[in-house]
């Protein structure tokens, strides 16, 4: 165990010990936000310590651990590779050790089973039969830049747009991807990072430039400036046109699942170490974490 593990263990266990009240009667400390049960407390720092992991790869002041934006970010990132109900324990556990309320419930992401939600490209390609333009291309580039579904209305040419500057990035990002276009896009907790579009994805997307607009998902406000579909709307159509080409769906999310795949192998090729390509896959992608990229490589 390193120093940075143990730290954040005994940060952890003094947080989850502040709300332990062994011994008070259950329905006294639930009206008080108190935990009683001991089994309950070495469960909420075992949740508590992957948040402080987490705010710590994401380049997050301690300071700010109880901000409820972060904590927001953090459970939509476990929703990729928990069960539902361990992202319910996360989400509790927050709640009572920062006494922060309202943190939504978030939909896991992550099958009951073990099997691939990786689409192979044939695959791609039959489903984007069953599309129109506007949700064929925006198949497409989820699938070649490993985008989530409501990045694709964040998609800006890096010319427009910085990265977040508050991360240690790598330099040799991309590396084997051929002849790419470097476009920004934003992710959870508003951390905006490099994705590479093929040149003929890109020179596709920029003639779909339209006027900006203002448009919602999900409750939540976006600046939209290329006429492809993104959000619930293209999950909703990429699932009904994956069941009527393949008679089944592994989600859009499968095409962000596919891009990880694929590019741990090309690096594997190109002589990347099996842990340094999911490093870097792992910024790819926009996480920071192998562990999620483990869970992908299934």
């Amino acid at each position: 165990m390193t120093n940075e593990e143990n730290e954040f263990k005994k940060r952890a266990r003094q947080l989850v010990l502040r709300r332990l009240r062994y011994g008070l009667p259950r329905k006294v400390a639930k009206e008080q936000g108190f935990i009683v049960s001991l089994g309950t407390a070495r469960d909420y720092f075992s949740c508590i310590s992957c948040y402080l992991e987490w705010l710590d790869s994401n380049d997050i002041p301690v300071d700010e651990q109880d901000h409820r934006q972060h904590m927001v970010a953090y459970i939509e990132e476990c929703a990729e590779i928990y069960s539902q109900s361990t992202l319910n324990q996360h989400r509790q556990a927050l709640a009572n050790v920062f006494q922060i309320k309202n943190i939504p419930q978030v939909k896991a992401l992550k099958l009951r089973d073990y099997s691939s939600r990786s689409y192979t490209w044939g695959e791609v390609k039959e489903i984007t039969k069953y599309q129109d333009d506007k949700n064929s291309i925006s198949t497409l580039i989820a699938y070649s830049a490993g985008l989530r579904a409501h990045e694709l209305v964040t998609l800006r040419l890096a010319s427009e747009l910085t990265r977040s500057d508050r991360r240690a990035w790598r330099e040799d990002l991309f590396s084997g991807c051929g002849d790419t276009v470097i476009y920004v896009v934003t992710g959870k907790g508003g951390l905006r990072r490099y994705v590479a579009l093929p040149r003929f994805l890109s020179i596709a997307l920029e003639r779909s430039r339209c006027e900006p607009t203002t448009v919602v998902d999900r409750g939540i406000k976006y600046q939209k400036i290329y006429n492809i579909n993104f959000g619930q709307a293209f999950s909703q159509a990429f699932t009904r046109a994956s069941k009527k080409a393949l008679g089944l769906s592994q989600g859009a999310h499968g095409l962000r699942h596919s891009y990880v795949k694929r590019r741990i192998g090309k690096l594997l090729e190109v002589g990347y170490s099996l842990s340094d390509a999911m490093l870097m896959v792992s910024q790819e992608v926009g996480h920071f974490r192998p562990l999620i990229t483990t869970c992908y490589m299934r």
